[in-house]
């Protein structure tokens, strides 16, 4: 009989631990599909914190376009009446800058103004009105950096916002990210590239400088739970990182995505890793079914033959 009641015993006991396992099992796929939802959540929601701060943006420039085109020939009073009016700075961000780029022909240039780094084509674009950060570039022709005048024509031909790769302003003699929106005199649907060539007045812009993009753009994002990079697709610069979350017990998730930003495609990689999405509630859950276990098998496994009670209890099951 002894025999039998350990055999039964050991059986009921691989019972046990095999219902462990499963539960363990069971509780880690649970942190698992948890973590992964958490962390798809959000990537999703820093992907929609980073859309709506480049709207609010593009807002700003909507403003300024309609207002340079109710002034034909504004002047620099102007301009400032209506920074100061409008006030972007207080109503949105005070980390935005705006700047007004005039478009002159060779034969339309001022003999008695000073221009900068003119080009040698004859088609100029003058920077006439900028932010007090950036006054030395008043007077700089950006048609002479060759890979900002080709994004400059993409936007006059096709009247859409671009925005550059980090690019070299020699006023401020650091790297910078801009977007510019193209005006032209008049308010009206043109029916093909040329017509908008010709109608072309200028660009009004905001310029966010390298050693600012966190602060001015990617601000928004959080970032608690998350590691992130983001890096121009074409040029693998990188635009903004912010890497606070070590590497835990498990593996990392991993999510990269594509965003169109004005015309220019940037890759964001999202990382985070399974220990940091692990919650109370699972915890305490794993943990009941580890020590409810462990007290069944231990109590049957070790207690079983020298109480009265259970060695009963065996008896009668084992006889049936």
């Amino acid at each position: 009989m002894l025999k039998r009641n350990k055999s039964f015993t050991l059986i009921l006991s691989t019972v046990i631990v095999l219902f462990t396992l499963l539960g363990s099992a069971y509780v880690l796929k649970t942190i698992d599909n948890a973590g992964s939802k958490s962390f798809n959540d959000e990537t999703t929601h820093s992907l929609t914190a980073l859309q709506e701060q480049i709207e609010l943006y593009v807002d700003i420039l909507y403003a300024y376009r309609g207002m340079l085109m109710s002034f034909p020939n504004i002047s620099f009073t102007q301009w400032e009446f209506f920074n100061k009016s409008f006030g972007y700075q207080e109503r949105y961000t005070d980390t935005i800058e705006i700047a007004y780029t005039e478009y002159l022909t060779t034969s339309q240039l001022n003999p008695r103004v000073e221009y900068n780094f003119l080009s040698t084509g004859n088609d100029h674009y003058i920077v006439k009105f900028a932010p007090a950060s950036g006054v030395k570039a008043i007077g700089n022709d950006l048609a002479s950096d060759e890979s900002r005048a080709e994004i400059l024509k993409q936007a006059r031909l096709t009247g859409e916002i671009v925005s550059t790769p980090l690019i070299f302003l020699r006023s401020r003699g650091e790297k910078a990210l801009l977007f510019y929106m193209p005006i032209y005199w008049e308010a009206k649907k043109f029916n093909n590239n040329q017509e908008r060539w010709d109608n072309f007045r200028g660009f009004v812009s905001i310029i966010i400088p390298s050693s600012e993009l966190g602060e001015k753009l990617f601000n928004k994002i959080p970032t608690d739970s998350i590691n992130i990079e983001v890096r121009d697709h074409l040029t693998s610069e990188v635009l903004h990182t912010k890497k606070q979350i070590k590497q835990g017990l498990f593996d990392s998730y991993t999510k990269i995505v594509s965003v169109n930003v004005a015309g220019r495609q940037w890759n964001i990689e999202f990382s985070g890793y399974r220990i940091n999405y692990i919650r109370p509630p699972t915890v305490i859950l794993m943990s009941l079914v580890i020590l409810v276990s462990s007290i069944i098998y231990v109590f049957v496994y070790l207690v079983g033959f020298n109480h009265p009670l259970l060695k009963k209890l065996v008896n009668r099951v084992v006889k049936s």
